[in-house]
């Protein structure tokens, strides 16, 4: 075995290193890849079991296995707003991190199951709800995890008006992310086109004038 790799020429290692780095990264990507679809369904079901559909859910549903890219669309506060309240950069990574592993990143000390992070969180939203503040789109662009709830709270565009231009109805799909809001109207040009149509929208709005 020795000698037969002592043999092997200098493409021939190239080839079986390339090889072992293509396995690799594969199995990195179908862990990923399986974790991030496990998290999808369990977010899906936590949702709909307690109907995050009807909009506002209750603070104390808050849990450390969120994303803020989940809270901010489960309860319609911009992300930009809480990364601000949190003190902390806004960017993809944090983003998608679970608040708890966020929070241990942040080297911050809470109860593992109720993480300082979540506790300002809690407060942010509260806060949001007091008093709103439309931030501007700051992901730059109409992505299909969003509502038209929380685009709306975002731009400042009313969602009736939203909803007008895109001819869809309203009632009982506000709070539903674009890509299972297109799946229930049987929207036909997709989702990919609808955020298309929004981010128009979001273009060409002109406030009245008061």
């Amino acid at each position: 075995m020795i000698k037969k790799l002592k043999s092997l020429t200098k493409k021939q290692w190239l080839g079986i290193i390339l090889a072992i780095i293509l396995i690799v990264a594969g199995v990195v990507f179908t862990i990923r890849y399986v974790r991030g679809t496990i998290y999808a369904y369990h977010a899906m079901q936590f949702a709909m079991q307690h109907n995050f559909d009807a909009g506002n859910p209750d603070v104390d549903l808050l849990e450390p296995w969120m994303s803020i890219r989940y809270i901010a669309e489960a309860y319609t506060v911009p992300q930009s707003y809480l990364f601000d309240k949190l003190g902390v950069e806004m960017n993809p990574p944090n983003s998608e991190l679970p608040v708890g592993r966020l929070n241990r990143q942040l080297g911050r000390r809470g109860r593992p199951e109720q993480p300082i992070i979540l506790d300002k969180i809690r407060e942010a939203i509260l806060e949001y709800r007091e008093n709103p503040v439309a931030t501007g789109l700051q992901e730059q662009r109409v992505a299909r995890w969003m509502n038209v709830q929380y685009i709306a709270n975002s731009t400042g565009i009313p969602a009736e008006y939203i909803f007008e231009q895109i001819g869809l109805p309203m009632e009982g799909y506000a709070f539903m992310p674009l890509e299972r809001l297109v799946d229930e109207t049987r929207y036909e040009p997709g989702v990919r086109e609808l955020t298309k149509q929004i981010e128009q929208i979001i273009e060409t709005y002109e406030a009245p004038s008061q």
